[in-house]
């Protein structure tokens, strides 16, 4: 009788320690820029990546949903919206507009001291733009007008 109680209270106690906590991750870049912007993604090695490249029209978005079950190796960030592969590690992110005016956001880097890198408040890799569970990274007519001109074409 022992036996049978303890078998049925195993699977009751892993029930209790396995948390069931999931969710939905649904991530976006909306360009409302009002001109054409290309997002070129940087690798580990610090070069542009051109085959991750995105060009996102005006009024044009791009978005990934991830379902995640707790505890989890790997959540959604705004890197991995651009080049779909979580394994892929982006050191910077280069947002061309209408080929004519850049922005660079390098990625943030925690250190003991705090946080370095993560200056600019539109930067992409900041942490309030990746620690939801639905984030939409909106491309905005002022960061056109922010960006830096290219005196030519930036490609």
């Amino acid at each position: 009788m022992k036996k049978l109680i303890i078998w049925i209270l195993i699977p009751f106690c892993f029930w209790c320690c396995v948390s069931e906590d999931s969710k939905n991750y649904d991530y976006s870049i909306f360009n409302n820029s009002g001109v054409t912007v290309v997002i070129v993604p940087y690798g580990t090695d610090g070069m542009r990546d051109l085959s991750k490249k995105v060009v996102l029209s005006n009024n044009e978005k791009i978005s990934l949903k991830r379902f995640v079950y707790y505890p989890a190796p790997h959540f959604l960030d705004m890197a991995e919206v651009i080049t779909r592969d979580r394994n892929i590690s982006l050191t910077k992110i280069e947002f061309i507009f209408n080929l004519s005016k850049k922005t660079l956001y390098s990625n943030c880097k925690f250190t003991s001291t705090g946080v370095e890198g993560c200056t600019e408040s539109r930067n992409i890799f900041r942490s309030e733009f990746n620690d939801e569970e639905t984030e939409v990274y909106t491309i905005t007519p002022e960061d056109y007008q922010n960006a830096q001109d290219c005196s030519g074409n930036c490609n």
